[in-house]
């Protein structure tokens, strides 16, 4: 619980620097809707890469999701690719609408696979969470959230708020979902 405490501060304090102080300081950049859907799609490529995003750790057992395990491989690319293809496919249609619809699926399409699938919340002697793993996820939480949010053309001081759910959401998948 710890370490969600600390991942939950952390990423909450980024979101507020870099909504608030790279607005003000630097060249007064507006995170908008465009750059939130790079964002993402950045996020699930490093999440494939470096298999935070499928990982199926668990107790002691750790290092079996390598790319170059076949059956991790190919579980890994599917999962990723098809929330790639929803995020990208939601960029590139000019509709808010249905921009709305694909990313609300890919959402609850991720959430399902984080409560049903994924691992790394139990893993080392001790059964704690990856640290690594629990900000991956505090991050793809907070900023799916974000995105939803800016679609519906919610007030912008959301960070605080997208914090507390991802925060909540993360802590079912570590109570209950382990």
């Amino acid at each position: 619980m710890y370490s969600l405490l600390v991942s939950t501060l952390f990423i909450v304090a980024m979101g507020y620097l870099l909504n608030n102080a790279m607005r003000y300081f630097f060249l007064k950049i507006e995170v908008d809707e465009k750059m939130t859907f790079i964002g993402l799609l950045i996020l699930i490529l490093i999440g494939y890469f470096t298999t935070f995003d499928t990982t199926t750790a668990y107790g002691c057992i750790i290092g079996l999701d390598s790319l170059l395990n076949p059956n991790a491989k190919l579980t890994s690319i599917t999962l990723s690719a098809v929330s790639f293809l929803v995020v990208l496919f939601a960029f590139l249609v000019k509709n808010k609408s249905i921009q709305l619809a694909f990313i609300i699926a890919e959402t609850t399409f991720w959430l399902l696979k984080l409560y049903t699938y994924k691992g790394g919340y139990a893993v080392g002697y001790g059964g704690v969470p990856s640290m690594p793993i629990l900000t991956y996820d505090l991050i793809a939480i907070a900023v799916r959230l974000y995105l939803i949010a800016t679609l519906i053309k919610i007030s912008t001081h959301l960070v605080l708020k997208i914090g507390i759910i991802a925060f909540l959401l993360s802590t079912l998948k570590i109570l209950f979902f382990v």
